[in-house]
């Protein structure tokens, strides 16, 4: 493992607030996912969306964009 390539990966998952990865299990298939909120105390959850790798890619913008706002507007870190 190259870890200065990986820590730099991690910055710009962390600067961007969400991973994308392709085709790295599935051949022509793309994740999004990002960090849910999370209370003190409680276990770290995530969200992911995955769709065909060229979709994902023309519309990684806007599923970022309604990702971030169903976070922002049900999720209760509480409840998790």
């Amino acid at each position: 493992v190259d870890i200065p390539a990986y820590l730099a990966g991690l910055e710009t998952v962390r600067q961007a607030g969400y991973a994308m990865t392709e085709a790295e299990i599935t051949p022509d298939a793309a994740m999004i996912a990002m960090a849910l909120p999370s209370a003190p105390g409680r276990r770290p959850l995530a969200l992911a969306v995955c769709g065909p790798l060229e979709r994902m890619r023309r519309k990684e913008a806007a599923i970022v964009a309604a990702m971030r706002d169903l976070i922002g507007a049900g999720y209760s870190p509480a409840a998790a």
